[in-house]
């Protein structure tokens, strides 16, 4: 096994342990038993479990395909917002282990905060450009941009709390694409655009 090999499959096991039982609960030796793997090799590689949390987010986040998808649509704020949501739902279905860490870490505040929102931060600041741009053309309404971006956002990640509504729920889990249309719909609606559901 090569080393890159290796150093995937040390992060595959730290993401779904740390998903599973957070970071805390989540011991380094555990992560080498699980990944076949002995305490050498995370000090060779990463150093210790925190340069492993950061190394997760360096490797799964896609912030770098978000950029060029919205680059390339630059100077139309609802064809880049609506890239933008595509692709951030698409991330949040495709890798719910770092989603499920992401909300953790961010929600309690942990000391790994500030690695987490360095990256996220830039998407966040990505999406507030695109709502500031869609305001001074007039193509978005909105009184605050701040608490505006706060609903996009809470949008993006609500339905990643689906189970929470799991003994009330009357409908089978929506595909990709039409979750992607209710979400594109309700923010965009949310926004003042005039949209029909497809």
């Amino acid at each position: 096994m090569n080393q890159q090999d290796a150093k995937l499959r040390i992060l595959l096991t730290a993401k779904e342990l740390f998903a599973k039982q957070g970071f805390d609960g989540t011991s380094v030796r555990q992560i080498c038993k699980e990944a076949g793997t002995n305490l050498g090799m995370i000090s060779y590689y990463f150093g210790g479990k925190d340069q492993i949390f950061e190394a997760l987010f360096e490797t799964f986040m896609p912030m770098d395909r978000v950029d060029k998808m919205v680059d390339a649509e630059k100077d139309d704020p609802e064809v880049e917002l609506r890239s933008i949501l595509r692709e951030v739902l698409a991330f949040r279905l495709r890798d719910p282990e770092i989603i499920s860490i992401l909300r953790h870490e961010t929600h309690l505040i942990t000391a790994r905060f500030l690695i987490v929102q360095k990256h996220i931060l830039p998407m966040y600041e990505k999406i507030r450009d695109i709502l500031k741009r869609g305001h001074d053309q007039g193509l978005f309404s909105f009184h605050s941009l701040d608490t505006t971006l706060l609903f996009v956002m809470g949008s993006i990640f609500a339905h990643s709390s689906r189970r929470n509504i799991a003994t009330v729920a009357t409908e089978d889990e929506l595909s990709y694409e039409d979750l992607l249309a209710e979400l594109t719909c309700y923010v965009l609606r949310g926004l003042g655009v005039n949209i029909d559901m497809k």
